[in-house]
């Protein structure tokens, strides 16, 4: 295409043509040229009592009432808790600092137990059982491959151990090995075609010697053995049942 300006009425652009351009790039150029009156100050903030062994922590909208809370699980102390994102503002009192986000739930889930048992959180995930259902449900993954279910007020839904084949491989040796590369996801996609559950909890991971024994060399199972469990394993549970 050719663009002349030597006034001919048959000319591609016009001299008003000329001016609307004009404008839109001067525009454009201060637009990118002017520094956005924006800051980003802290509105809140968690206090914390031990970090040690910490699950990654999320946002999520578990209630559906369209604000998040913020889901956190300590892998040392096995508190599960649910913080409130609707904290009280003192902005009218002229305070702009940030405020403690308080606990709305908790749950403790190494009750009764010890640590060193191989129950300690490792992996924890929100979502969907259902697609009509505005409430999310919580899943929590254990060392020793038991997965947990709460509902959004965490309360316990069910508990199944899935770890059967790693017990029936490691046997006396199975302290010695860690559960790695575990997530856990909740969809409300069934399980099977012939599912009325309507939801399933996704777990995977695999099984690694500890850092430890990784280091000192020393052969524990055979090679075979050792494969399989390095690979990634995969187990799909209803969530209506937990089997």
């Amino acid at each position: 295409m050719v663009v002349t300006m030597d006034g001919n009425k048959n000319s591609v652009f016009r001299t008003r043509d000329w001016v609307a351009l004009a404008a839109a790039l001067l525009s454009f150029f201060f637009a990118t040229q002017s520094s956005p009156d924006t800051s980003i100050k802290l509105k809140w903030y968690i206090e914390l009592e031990n970090q040690h062994n910490m699950v990654d922590p999320f946002v999520s909208d578990l209630d559906g009432d369209g604000r998040g809370e913020v889901i956190m699980l300590s892998g040392a102390s096995g508190s599960l808790k649910v913080y409130n994102l609707a904290v009280t503002r003192n902005d009218e009192q002229g305070d702009n600092g940030p405020v403690p986000l308080e606990v709305d739930k908790e749950v403790d889930m190494m009750s009764g137990l010890r640590l060193s048992s191989g129950r300690r959180p490792v992996a924890m995930g929100s979502g969907y059982l259902s697609a009509m259902n505005s409430l999310q449900h919580i899943a929590v993954v254990r060392q020793d491959w038991t997965v947990i279910l709460f509902d959004n007020e965490l309360n316990l839904i069910w508990e199944t151990p899935v770890g059967a084949h790693v017990d029936r491989i490691l046997g006396q040796h199975r302290s010695k090995y860690e559960l790695g590369d575990v997530s856990v996801l909740i969809t409300p996609q069934p399980a099977t075609r012939s599912s009325t559950s309507g939801g399933v909890v996704v777990v995977t991971g695999r099984m690694k010697r500890k850092a430890a024994v990784f280091a000192s060399g020393d052969p524990i199972l055979s090679e075979a053995e050792e494969a399989m469990l390095s690979r990634l394993s995969f187990f799909a549970i209803e969530g209506s049942s937990g089997l």
